[in-house]
């Protein structure tokens, strides 16, 4: 048969469950089941009036993301379903979503699991209590530790990623240090770091040396450095981010989604009530097109 174009596929889950401190974006902040409800269904409603243009594409890797993606629960299974029934996946595309240890528990996680996840990037922000603290306000730090026992490792192997935080002011080199440690010494098979842009920041100089810091501890112990601040385990490097650095074409699908698709870049509208009622419609909710 004809060769299938090699695509990507985002699922866009925009949601927190506070409003972070050291990081400027736009969120839907807050726990509200109906919302969420209501904003799945949109999303699969935009995915199946979308996907007939897609025919000839497979997907290589599906990423839920945008924010804390986990917060959709027993709905990613849905997702995943219709997914399958209108896209060709791969049979070996890679998927990977964002986390909270909060949301990770019995009764989420066999959705998750049906839903095919294979790496969960756990925003811990850091894994020493001081920087912690200081970081996330969602999750208890003792519960890390239960999760990866109780849910992933019981799951599959090489299952956790991390997300950490780096140029967040007010903290020292040697607990920077000591949160990279851990986290180098934990079962994360990949670690990203997001760089604060809001409130009281460090110098330049003082990030930069910790990104320095972080590039050295992750070295010693194994990791590549495979993209800018994403470290992998040699064989873990992340296809959907790698792939989207080199340029692959991406089908994106929710609130403020990009999707890249034949040297076109088109976005939707990050307007929650214009999207929930429009979502089939794309002239309706595509807010800019431009050339990639």
């Amino acid at each position: 048969g004809m060769e299938k174009r090699p695509v990507l596929l985002k699922v866009e889950l925009p949601f927190r469950l506070k409003e972070r401190e050291h990081f400027a974006e736009d969120m839907i902040v807050g726990w509200d089941s109906e919302r969420m409800r209501t904003y799945v269904q949109a999303l699969i409603r935009e995915m199946l009036a979308n996907a007939g243009q897609f025919d000839d594409c497979r997907i290589q890797a599906v990423r839920y993301g945008g924010g804390t993606a986990s917060m959709a629960g027993q709905a990613l299974a849905d997702i995943s379903a219709a997914i399958h029934r209108v896209f060709d996946v791969a049979p070996d595309a890679s998927v990977t979503m964002s986390a909270a240890v909060s949301n990770i528990s019995g009764a989420t996680f066999p959705f998750f699991k049906r839903a095919g996840v294979q790496r969960f990037d756990m925003e811990m922000m850091a894994l020493f209590q001081p920087i912690f603290a200081r970081c996330n306000n969602v999750d208890a730090f003792d519960f890390f530790a239960i999760a990866c026992d109780s849910f992933l490792h019981a799951y599959a192997n090489d299952t956790l990623g991390l997300v950490l935080a780096c140029g967040v002011g007010g903290v020292s080199m040697q607990d920077f240090r000591r949160s990279c440690l851990a986290a180098a010494g934990s079962d994360a098979v990949h670690v990203s770091f997001l760089k604060a842009d809001k409130g009281d920041l460090p110098s330049p100089d003082e990030t930069a040396a910790q990104e320095a810091q972080a590039r050295e501890v992750f070295g010693a112990a194994g990791f590549v450095e495979y993209l800018p601040m994403r470290f992998a385990r040699p064989g873990h490097e992340d296809r959907f981010l790698a792939s989207y650095a080199a340029g692959a074409d991406v089908l994106a699908f929710g609130l403020g989604a990009e999707t890249r698709f034949g040297g076109i870049v088109s976005t939707n509208t990050s307007d929650f009530d214009t999207y929930a009622n429009h979502s089939t419609d794309y002239t309706k909710i595509t807010v800019a097109t431009r050339k990639a």
